[in-house]
């Protein structure tokens, strides 16, 4: 009898605990393509980059424009926001004010008299922005942290889920 009793409780715990672990497993892997990892860029790699080419194209416009021109300040200024946001949420808001300033302070040297080297550069250093701003567009960071979230609100055990630290995740948006 006592073996049975023993039994059923074990399936009893076992149960729960077995979901909870479930439940931390995808949602890391779903963190995993924001944050990256050893094996997997993540959003915050491309991010980066987009920061990087940020940064020529203030140092290609220092050439041109004065120090205090206000696209040029525009751009530092989106690109310090996006270097102290720290949530999801906040990066996307910042990232949307730097591609718009970069994109506004690339179309604005287009009219700045940049030598010929330099306006390849700058078609270059625009142009990689892009192409790593649709990287960050198209990652698939926001849908797999909404499916887990639907699993998360809908798991029988997400209040031990909670107890235990398992909390949805914040969108990319």
């Amino acid at each position: 009898m006592a073996a049975i009793v023993g039994m059923i409780v074990l399936i009893v715990v076992s149960l729960p605990v077995g979901s909870c672990i479930s439940l931390a497993r995808e949602r890391g892997n779903a963190s995993v393509l924001y944050y990256g990892s050893d094996d997997e860029w993540g959003l915050l790699e491309d991010l980066a980059w987009c920061n990087t080419s940020a940064s020529n194209l203030i140092t290609l416009a220092g050439k041109y424009l004065p120090a205090d021109d206000a696209q040029l300040t525009a751009v530092q200024q989106a690109r310090t926001d996006m270097n102290k946001a720290e949530r999801p949420g906040e990066k996307a808001a910042a990232f949307n004010r730097l591609t718009t300033q970069v994109n506004a302070l690339g179309n604005a040297l287009e009219d700045a008299g940049l030598t010929d080297e330099d306006e390849e550069y700058r078609v270059q250093i625009v142009a990689d922005y892009n192409s790593n701003a649709d990287f960050v567009n198209r990652s698939d960071y926001n849908t797999e942290a909404t499916r887990f979230n639907e699993i998360l609100r809908t798991t029988p055990v997400r209040g031990l889920a909670a107890l235990v630290g398992i909390e949805p995740l914040e969108l990319f948006q």
